[in-house]
């Protein structure tokens, strides 16, 4: 009725937002879930999941581009020291 949707955790978990008062706690958060559940339910309902899986990417991409970079940097000086042994 008032368009509140419940955020899911994960498949058997949900939180719904507190409407009832003023004061209270913003989520209706279930006390069996572990700190790490409620931290990701809270994530994913400000898309902050969304920022953080880009720096997931961007790290990946960092690595990924590092190894290229020192696997050319040691194909440079091995073509680099054989065309100076070779002109020996």
């Amino acid at each position: 009725m008032l368009g509140i949707r419940c955020v899911e955790v994960d498949a058997t978990t949900s939180i719904w937002p507190q409407v009832h008062q003023q004061g209270e706690y913003a989520f209706l958060i279930k006390p069996h879930l572990t700190s790490g559940q409620a931290a990701r339910a809270i994530a994913r309902l400000t898309k902050l999941d969304i920022v953080v899986k880009a720096q997931q990417l961007c790290k990946s991409a960092i690595r990924n581009i590092n190894i290229t970079a020192n696997e050319a940097h040691a194909a440079w000086l091995r073509a680099s020291q054989e065309m100076t042994s070779s002109s020996v």
